[in-house]
């Protein structure tokens, strides 16, 4: 999950536990490069989402400065 926005902190403990990988305050561009990646759709509600619209990634790093 990829938001332009905030995640309160209640829901990003809830998506971890699932093994969900949220990402906050994302600018638009890095948003459509991980389109690109993923293969996933960008989506401006969770009413309209469907299996086809989520995007894959096998592994995931994160690398500090």
């Amino acid at each position: 999950v990829i938001n332009q926005k905030g995640i309160d902190p209640l829901s990003l403990d809830v998506l971890a536990k699932e093994g969900i990988l949220a990402l906050r305050r994302a600018k638009r561009r890095n948003m459509e490069r991980l389109t690109l990646a993923c293969g996933g759709e960008a989506m401006n509600s969770v009413e309209n989402l469907t299996k086809e619209c989520l995007g894959f990634a096998e592994d995931v790093y994160e690398h500090v400065l």
